[in-house]
């Protein structure tokens, strides 16, 4: 069934029409003939059109620019190429809107409605069979997914400078090699069979950490959507429409989780350590409360074991 005009979908029972400059009347004729080919449907409704292929249909134009819905995923299979006809997807389909109320917006409202904006859609590649009525959807083609690009407000790129710059005055004492190394020890791994009780104490809320990112770990691998969109909120009150994704291997938590025990060991090691020179930095009044809260309970944790040894010792 091959010819130099149309062309058969692999895998539908559809044909296409390459580009070509033979009159109408010609092409009409040829396209007659060609409907006696075998396993080709005669109107589009008897074609089922997939929304989603791992590979993509030969002679189509694949589109780079595709915008794929988020909401109520997996099932709205939606795909746009603007934003504009994403919104009125939202819109009438799901009954969303990334600024519901008109007039000014709070930061706050505006923050919030940037975030949501970021789990509504990633961006994919995609095709096009029929541009217009039925089964003209576009069609996901599975591979290079990304999320989408929102340009960064002035006043945020403001923030992170100013950010920027007081972390070199929080540092500003700290400029020769040895300052250096001791940050560097600062943000050391734990030591190993250390009597130090603040090393213990790290030793026990290092681990917690661990634990807690593998449950996590476990919980959006094992559990279901209303869960998991649950779990993936970053602020009180959002409404997310995609849940969360187990992104990390069981292999790789240890890796990925270390930046996180590394900022507790230095906030540990720099305020309860007394000895050799150390940042200075404060903390507000409800992060102070949530870290006495947890050195309290470290604490309590290696007491615990303290006993449980002295009575296996005594037990002896």
């Amino acid at each position: 069934m091959d010819h130099p005009i149309f062309q058969k979908l692999d895998g539908l029972p559809i044909i296409i029409c390459r580009p070509h400059r033979k009159p109408s009347a010609e092409a009409i004729q040829i396209q007659k003939t060609i409907q006696d080919w075998p396993g080709i449907v005669q109107q589009v409704e008897e074609a089922e059109i997939p929304y989603k292929i791992d590979q993509a249909l030969t002679g189509l134009p694949i589109y780079s620019d595709g915008l794929m819905c988020c909401h109520d995923s997996p099932r709205c299979h939606y795909i746009s190429r603007t934003i504009k006809s994403m919104r009125e997807h939202w819109r009438q389909i799901h009954g969303w809107s990334q600024n519901p109320c008109r007039g000014r917006v709070t930061r706050e409202q505006w923050i919030q409605g940037e975030t949501e904006l970021r789990q509504s859609y990633i961006l994919v590649n995609c095709q096009q069979i029929f541009p217009t009525r039925k089964g003209s959807h576009y069609i996901h083609v599975r591979g290079g997914e990304t999320e989408p690009y929102i340009p960064v407000q002035t006043e945020q790129v403001d923030e992170a400078i100013a950010a920027v710059q007081k972390a070199v005055e929080y540092l500003q004492d700290f400029t020769t090699p040895e300052d250096f190394n001791l940050l560097l020890a600062l943000v050391e791994t734990l030591l190993p069979d250390s009597n130090d009780p603040v090393e213990q104490g790290v030793r026990r809320i290092w681990e917690a950490i661990e634990r807690v990112v593998r449950k996590s770990q476990w919980t959006v691998q094992h559990t279901g959507q209303a869960i998991r969109v649950e779990a993936v909120q970053s602020e009180k009150g959002q409404t997310p429409y995609r849940p969360l994704q187990a992104y990390i291997d069981a292999d790789s938590v240890v890796k990925h989780v270390q930046p996180w025990q590394q900022i507790v060991v230095f906030i540990a090691r720099t305020q309860l350590a007394q000895e050799g020179k150390r940042p200075v930095y404060g903390m507000t009044p409800r992060q102070r409360k949530k870290w006495r809260q947890l050195w309290q309970t470290a604490q309590a944790a290696q007491t615990a074991q303290t006993v449980q040894a002295v009575e296996a010792v005594q037990a002896v």
